[in-house]
């Protein structure tokens, strides 16, 4: 602890917090206080560095102008509205967690993809009502729907790849939005939602890097979970399929028998033009 005045850095605010609990547990008070006030000053420097670099990251994307929901059905009910910035990502490992399931259940079931969506305060008022309403429902929000970066994770939209038929009856469908936990946004408008769709269409496309990892568009991820080539899908099944069914319904030396892949450079492109086709009309309330 004493050697922190060494560094010519700034550390990180849990470093001097713990410094300052330590020096308060062997009886230091005033030391210790003065450590902890310095590291809440720091967590908020922390705070709008990482607001910051999330409104960087999506500010070219698009500005929204948006109302949050809580609550189910009749209970259902607008908790603020705001400029928000929107931050996504594709579910693929999710997804590929469920494929093997899908398949190893007999592919008896709808098999999709879902896509997560984080709102980001775009504007000081938007920030400033978020960071200090006293309203529960806003205060349980706040508290519990942001990881340290100011990116609100509320939506969920779903791509049906297979629906539960089976892979012969492969069919590609998008629903409206999901709530997470409780939490739902809508577009305060159809333009602010068209907009949103067409932002969605160019990124699954790869005409946008909106929501990249690891210099990995969406696109990229999209079409690493959704297009397999024939050893890929063949492995999947000996895995996952044929174990469950055995060899008296599949020849497991003859492929040629084997259900069909349904995982192909085709699937991609229905996954994109299910997102072109899919209606706004519940993604927005005037």
């Amino acid at each position: 602890m004493k050697y922190l005045k060494r560094f010519n850095e700034e550390l990180k605010a849990s470093t001097y917090r713990s410094a300052g609990t330590k020096l308060i547990n062997i009886g230091h008070k005033r030391r210790g206080g003065e450590l902890l006030d310095y590291a809440q000053q720091v967590e908020l420097k922390e705070k709008s560095q990482k607001l910051i670099e999330a409104q960087d990251q999506n500010k070219e994307f698009g500005l929204f102008d948006i109302t949050v929901t809580s609550g189910y059905g009749s209970n259902k009910k607008d908790l603020f509205s705001g400029k928000f910035y929107l931050h996504m990502c594709l579910e693929s490992d999710w997804f590929k967690d469920q494929r093997a399931d899908w398949l190893y259940e007999g592919m008896d079931w709808s098999l999709g993809l879902a896509m997560e969506f984080a709102i980001i305060p775009a504007d000081d008022e938007t920030l400033k009502m978020l960071e200090t309403s006293e309203e529960k429902d806003v205060e349980y929000f706040r508290n519990n729907s942001m990881w340290g970066d100011y990116k609100y994770w509320t939506n969920r939209l779903w791509i049906t790849i297979c629906e539960k038929e089976g892979v012969t009856a492969y069919r590609t469908t998008v629903g409206g939005f999901e709530d997470r936990d409780g939490y739902e946004f809508h577009f305060n408008s159809r333009a602010e939602a068209m907009k949103f769709k067409n932002l969605l269409s160019n990124t699954l496309e790869g005409k946008s890097n909106w929501g990249s990892w690891r210099d990995r568009t969406i696109a990229d991820q999209l079409k690493s979970v959704i297009v397999l080539d024939e050893e890929d899908w063949r492995k999947l099944l000996m895995d996952h399929y044929l174990p469950t069914k055995g060899q008296d319904e599949y020849d497991i030396t003859n492929p040629d028998g084997w259900p069909k892949n349904p995982f192909t450079e085709d699937t991609y492109k229905e996954a994109v033009d299910a997102v072109k086709r899919m209606s706004v009309n519940n993604l927005y309330r005037d």
